[in-house]
């Protein structure tokens, strides 16, 4: 027995929360549990929905009312805000989780012995911590890569967390960024990006990416700012680890080292020469033996040789012999070293590129000082690329990472939600129509106990308006006498300093912006040009009494994410200033070297001319769609499922099946109607108390695809297909094209 094999409906689990000490396991005399798809452009039943899953539940537990009360002294009083897991336990099977939760509020009373425990999702808890979306410039993006960072902001990792002694971190999900090192950015861009085990690697023609290592040695200081080398590593025989998942063959090259390594994952190879001018040396590991990741790699590097001066800019010295080995999983074998045995004058390496064909795809890549266990855990996101390209990825500073996941998701028309094992699950549209495998077929007959239905007119549209915004790039013009970049941001109100004072302000771009963090603060009476930000003070608030010594002031720009700048004010004189000009008007610029405004919005249109239309349906893509081809293929996408009303059947009582979950898709059939449809779960309820269990669906019957049609069809001719068509009285194209399993039956 399972919890799927010889049936669900042959259990009866009990349902246990765990609340940690001091109340530790309850059993559950009664709970109600939902996950829900939730969020959406588009109403539920033209395309099903979108964002993500939220979970909610309510649990009573047996406690005595009298010496539980929650002003009671008892070591196992129950508060909100603590964290509950729940999950079903059946005798002869494993423990069946049913998510991680906090509660929330909680009730009770003195005649009723049991405790009512309301819970929520643990994911979505706490959503005041603002989005660390990176500014992400010279560099196109999927938006999946959005989604997937912003996970990994919230503890959902689609690739290994960096580890501690990690000193570069090229995670290649969605867009060429360092998690951890410097200077990231695509030598090559990738035409698309394709899913690789979890990971959305680069793909589709020759590609590369170059980052340098975490910042290393101080080099030197100008206009009070601090240069740092990147780490200076392959010298005197330390070992670098490269860890990442790769398929096909892949390139490492270190600048200045002339070090090369190539990856060759599907024979389980591994390459190294010192120079482009020796021969590889080679060696073999055994690949996949961690089931977790079987397409992992861990390499370890080693060169020889010392750097001449560790702290000047060449690092010169004589290096060599150069070695590589592989392994596949962690405490597996080493595979035997690989070395190239020249010795040449050379330089140390500040920085990796990784690259491949058009047919080899990697992600996850780090490059660390030690093989730490923590590069094979388990992954906790599978985010599937959108298919789009953003080449201005932005969201408001102070949107918490989770709405921001969900904003993202409805203007792609994508889905993400967490499964029951905790792993956050991302797909595109075209999953959410039908576009992946059945999961399980509900014959209404004999699996349905009751099936509602209902059909909406607002669902149907015969006119469709689809808004998007295209960048503009706004840089710094040099046509003009007077030199200007574009300001991001200008103060709306003054700021007093008491002497010595440091005060800090957050400040949230409208747009996407970007500064360059060596460009000093000036005051306005020294910058001719304005290229820089600019500051003025007076030592009253009117803008009497003075100008005030260009050292008054000393300002520095910190850019925490696409939207939000943090500047940092210090007021180095012994009189109190204030930020206005000789007016009294507040006197901070904020100026950057490129600015991206989406002031513009442009509309797709579909069907109906705006005066015949008697039913139109907009849907704004906002700034997350940035080009036309993206928003022509939603517009098509969309049509073809609202011109006639969806149907979608609500509070469906099912026989129970514990491992459903929102986002699957099954086959709904029910003979004596003529109702044979996949459809999408939209939500799940679970129900239930001491022996017995409810479960209800709501679901979202789906538009058959041209993929649904070409599985029919498999192995068939186009000989055959002509007879099945030719004897049809609705053998028009206008009824194929509405329905093109109307062939099914043949």
């Amino acid at each position: 027995m399972s919890w799927t094999d010889p049936g669900p409906s042959s259990l009866a689990p009990t349902v246990v929360v765990d609340l940690g000490a001091p109340l530790g396991v309850r059993n559950v005399t009664s709970y109600d549990i939902e996950h829900e798809l939730q969020g959406g452009t588009l109403t539920a039943a033209t395309r099903a929905r979108s964002g993500y899953s939220v979970g909610a539940a309510s649990i009573t537990i047996a406690v005595d009312p009298m010496s539980k009360v929650p002003w009671s002294k008892g070591a196992d009083r129950l508060r909100a805000g603590g964290d509950a897991t729940l999950r079903a336990e059946c005798p002869g099977l494993e423990p069946f989780p049913l998510g991680a939760w906090v509660v929330a509020p909680v009730s009770g009373s003195l005649t009723k012995v049991g405790r009512t425990v309301t819970l929520r999702e643990k994911q979505y808890a706490g959503r005041k911590v603002a989005n660390l979306l990176p500014a992400l410039a010279d560099n196109d993006a999927d938006p999946a890569w959005m989604i997937d960072t912003l996970a990994r902001q919230c503890g959902f990792w689609s690739t290994p967390a960096p580890v501690e002694s990690c000193v570069l971190s090229l995670p290649l999900n969605g867009a060429v960024w360092a998690e951890v090192g410097k200077d990231a950015y695509p030598s090559t861009s990738p035409a698309r990006w394709g899913a690789l085990g979890g990971v959305v690697g680069p793909t589709g023609g020759p590609w590369g990416a170059e980052a340098g290592f975490t910042p290393g040695s101080e080099w030197g200081s100008t206009q009070g700012f601090t240069w740092r080398l990147s780490r200076a590593l392959l010298h005197s025989g330390t070992s670098l680890y490269v860890t990442g998942t790769f398929d096909g063959t892949a390139s490492l090259r270190f600048p200045s080292s002339s070090v090369q390594v190539e990856i060759r994952a599907d024979i389980g190879q591994v390459a190294v020469r010192g120079h482009s001018s020796q021969p590889w040396a080679t060696t073999s590991y055994m690949p996949g033996l961690d089931p977790r990741h079987p397409q992992r790699v861990q390499l370890e590097i080693q060169r020889d040789g010392t750097v001449t001066d560790p702290m000047t800019d060449t690092n010169s010295g004589t290096f060599g012999p150069t070695r590589v080995r592989a392994r596949s999983a962690h405490g597996t074998a080493w595979s035997p070293w690989a070395v190239d045995v020249s010795t040449r004058s050379d330089y140390i390496a500040r920085s990796m590129w990784i690259e491949g064909p058009a047919d080899a795809t990697a992600g996850g890549v780090q490059c660390t000082l030690a093989a730490d266990p923590a590069l094979w855990a388990p992954v906790t996101a599978d985010i599937d690329p959108l298919g789009g390209v953003v080449t201005a990825p932005w969201l408001p500073g102070d949107l918490d990472p989770w709405s921001g996941i969900q904003q993202v998701a409805e203007k792609w028309l994508a889905g993400v939600w967490p499964t029951r094992d905790g792993v956050l699950v991302g797909r595109d549209r075209h999953y959410l129509a039908g576009g992946t495998p059945v999961v399980e077929t509900i014959d209404v007959g004999r699996r349905v106990e009751d099936l509602p239905w209902t059909i909406d007119p607002a669902n149907a549209a015969d006119r469709l308006e689809v808004t998007w915004s295209p960048p503009d790039v706004v840089e710094t013009s040099y046509e003009t006498e007077v030199f200007e970049s574009p300001e991001l941001w200008s103060a709306d109100e003054a700021i007093r300093l008491n002497p010595g004072q440091v005060v800090e302000r957050v400040v949230d771009l409208d747009r996407l912006g970007f500064i360059n963090e060596f460009s000093q603060w000036r005051p306005v009476w020294q910058s001719p040009h304005l290229t820089s930000p600019t500051w003025d003070a007076r030592f009253q608030r009117g803008g009497g009494g003075g100008q005030v010594p260009a050292d008054a002031l000393a300002i520095s720009t910190r850019q925490v994410s696409a939207g939000r700048l943090i500047i940092r004010i210090r007021n180095q004189t012994n009189s109190v200033l204030w930020t206005v000009d000789a007016e009294g008007k507040p006197a901070l610029v904020q100026r950057g070297y490129r600015r991206i405004d989406q002031a513009q919005q442009l509309i797709v249109e579909r069907g109906a001319s705006e005066h015949d239309a008697l039913n139109t349906l907009t849907v704004d893509l906002g700034r997350h769609v940035q080009r036309r081809q993206d928003a022509e293929e939603i517009a098509d996408f969309v049509w073809s499922r609202v011109q006639t009303p969806g149907y979608r059947v609500d509070n469906v009582r099912v026989v129970p099946d514990w491992t459903r979950h929102p986002g699957q898709v099954i086959y709904i059939a029910h003979g004596r109607s003529g109702l044979a449809s996949k459809a999408l779960v939209a939500k799940v309820h679970r129900t239930g108390e001491a022996g017995k269990a409810r479960q209800h669906l709501d679901l979202v019957l789906l538009v058959p695809t041209w993929a649904d049609f070409a599985a029919v069809w498999a192995g068939r001719t186009w000989h055959e297909f002509a007879g099945f068509w030719t004897g049809r009285a609705d053998n028009e194209w206008s009824a194929f094209a509405d329905d093109p399993l109307l062939t099914i039956g043949a």
